[in-house]
């Protein structure tokens, strides 16, 4: 909101100031500023750009699974698993306005890529696919710094398996495109040290020192904590129970020849690409529970190679007086059985989304009165919280109300600022009994946790 009301694309700013809460890299935060001043200071706003990285997620799938694996069924299936998965259609992924949407398509954007030379590509269109992966890999890092380059490692270990890593490592091109990558990371890091002094300290400390230390031991969690977070949190449930299945039936290949040789070469480095990336954010002490979201759209292929090796093993068998007794129709017909209930848990929850958590309730009861009395465009927002950064969902819809509907709504953090006939939004029960006693209320409209109200 800030960037986009005082136009620095470089350093994030919290009332004006130089902010150095949030490190990382501003790719996501330019593409909601771009949205906010066409669409104004609204979620649509916030969170377009992870829908539509989703969408693209999902075009990858597909168009990854019709190119390279040669049968689009996979990508439908695929596209279906991902978006039943809880890990990923969730909270600060697919459904909020984080980072993390952007992060994932980018990484599945160069990772599949890669697969998609490993797989064909020898000798022809090396640089063309070099330069995409490259720019790739540096959008995933100005998504979200560091975490947009962890897949490398699995990349490199799928290079390994297809006998394919020691030449790649002999190509020029592949050297040019990494030093530019490197250039351009650590130029951005340059840029925002020389503009906000201070910054590259925070960003040591709280990105690349997490690899090494607990610097966040309230966040401190076991080696199993993503196991957990699939299994018994259901992040990837029922999926990964067909898992073990999935990757067996993926490396068995199939009948045909062409089939023999991408499907089982794609399952191992897929699966190779999943476990190092598993092991990785698996390792440091401290782990929130989307780290693991760039795995879905991976596990989610895999799946799908599974399920239509399992169709075709059925659609090779005879029915009396029908030859082939299965075709893509009964092929719709299971995909209708199988993701029906997964797909509607996944619509209901969308519309059931609760919005009275506690750390949103005023910016949800502005929005609410906005939308219920447009007229009430001059009050005061009273709260208060121990934390700065928890005002930032109230200020986010009062600055922006001020700056572009020239309203003039107030944060108030101590109610004894207040004075009679002030018109007053809180959801603080605590400052609400505190105003009750000493001037009495003049209730105007009330949700389950806030009331707005005129004093006496």
């Amino acid at each position: 909101l800030e960037m986009a009301m005082y136009g620095d694309p470089l350093v994030l700013k919290n009332n004006g100031l130089t902010d150095l809460y949030n490190t990382k890299p501003p790719f996501v935060i330019w593409l909601q500023s771009l949205c906010i001043q066409i669409l104004g200071p609204t979620e649509w706003a916030i969170r377009l750009p992870s829908a539509l990285a989703a969408f693209g997620t999902g075009f990858l799938l597909f168009l990854f699974a019709h190119r390279s694996l040669q049968d689009y069924r996979i990508g439908l299936v695929a596209l279906l698993v991902l978006v039943t998965s809880s890990g990923y259609l969730r909270n600060h992924v697919a459904r909020s306005g984080d980072l993390d949407a952007m992060l994932v398509f980018w990484i599945t954007f160069y990772s599949l890529l890669a697969f998609d030379y490993l797989l064909d590509a020898k000798g022809k269109k090396e640089k063309w696919y070099f330069s995409w992966i490259g720019l790739g890999i540096f959008l995933a890092f100005l998504s979200k710094s560091v975490a947009g380059l962890m897949p490398l490692l699995g990349l490199a270990l799928a290079a390994l398996l297809q006998k394919r890593l020691l030449a790649i490592l002999k190509k020029p091109y592949l050297y040019l495109i990494a030093g530019s990558v490197a250039f351009a990371c650590f130029g951005y890091y340059g840029l925002r040290e020389y503009a906000a002094p201070g910054y590259l300290d925070k960003v040591i400390f709280s990105e690349y020192r997490r690899f090494a230390e607990n610097i966040m031991p309230w966040q401190e969690q076991p080696f199993g904590f993503y196991w957990e977070n699939m299994w018994t949190r259901s992040y990837f449930m029922p999926y990964l129970m067909g898992l073990p299945l999935a990757l067996i039936l993926g490396l068995w290949g199939g009948e045909k020849k062409e089939a023999q040789g991408v499907l089982p070469a794609f399952t191992k480095m897929a699966a190779v690409f999943c476990l190092s990336f598993f092991l990785l954010i698996s390792y440091p002490s401290v782990k929130l529970n989307y780290y693991d979201a760039p795995l879905y759209p991976f596990l989610s292929l895999l799946i799908g190679v599974g399920v239509v090796q399992l169709w075709k093993m059925l659609e090779s068998i005879s029915v009396p007086g029908k030859g082939r007794g299965l075709n893509d129709l009964w092929f719709g017909l299971l995909l209708v059985v199988l993701f029906f209930i997964p797909y509607k848990n996944s619509w209901t929850t969308i519309q059931n989304s609760d919005p009275t958590f506690a750390l949103e309730r005023e910016g949800h009861f502005i929005r609410s009165l906005k939308k219920s009395n447009p007229a009430e465009q001059n009050y005061k927002v009273l709260m208060y919280n121990k934390h700065p950064e928890l005002y930032d969902q109230a200020n986010f819809y009062i600055k922006g109300a001020n700056h572009y509907e020239g309203t003039n709504l107030e944060l108030v953090k101590d109610w004894k600022q207040l004075k009679s006939q002030d018109r007053v939004l809180c959801c603080q029960k605590e400052l609400i009994d505190s105003l009750q006693q000493n001037f009495g209320l003049e209730e105007s409209q009330r949700t389950e946790n806030c009331i707005y109200f005129k004093l006496n």
